[in-house]
């Protein structure tokens, strides 16, 4: 009797050691399964930015693609001055052989030409800016949307 009282004990030790373990296990399980969910929430979020991001690269690249049309209109008006420039000059030429009495008039065109080169510089220096302002976005874009990628692959990584 005695025998059966320590196995009986040992059994009951046993048991109790078993649910500990079990509960150690489930508490385990249950961290796990937070994370899980942790890490789905996160990911969740992640390709929610990414979509937004990505609607964002649409946008932007509809700028870009407006930016570059207003970059060849400019280009196109840049030309059309410089063709005015060249005519100007020669009607000037011309003017000086005619006579005094169109000095006046001269010097009006030539008030007329160093405006439009002032113009065709602040075009310039515009298009300039405009240009590097959407680079300078654009590569941002590409580095926000590259560690979005990274942090995706690496929350895959870790769920797999």
């Amino acid at each position: 009797m005695e025998q059966h009282q320590v196995i009986v004990k040992k059994l009951k030790n046993e048991n109790e050691k078993i649910k500990e373990i079990n509960q150690t296990n489930r508490s385990k399980i249950e961290s796990q399964e937070q994370m899980i969910n942790q890490s789905r929430q996160t990911l969740e979020l992640k390709e929610n930015q990414l979509q937004n991001l990505e609607k964002e690269k649409v946008e932007l690249d509809i700028k870009i693609e407006s930016l570059l049309q207003k970059n060849t209109n400019l280009d196109t008006q840049l030309q059309n001055v410089v063709q005015q420039n060249a005519l100007l000059d020669k009607e000037i030429n011309d003017l000086n052989d005619i006579n005094q009495k169109h000095q006046q008039r001269i010097d009006r065109s030539q008030q007329s030409l160093e405006l439009v080169k002032n113009q065709m510089k602040n075009l310039e220096k515009e298009k300039d800016e405009e240009i590097n302002k959407y680079k300078l976005m654009s590569d941002e874009y590409k580095e926000k949307y590259t560690e979005l990628l990274n942090i995706i692959n690496n929350n895959n990584e870790k769920t797999n």
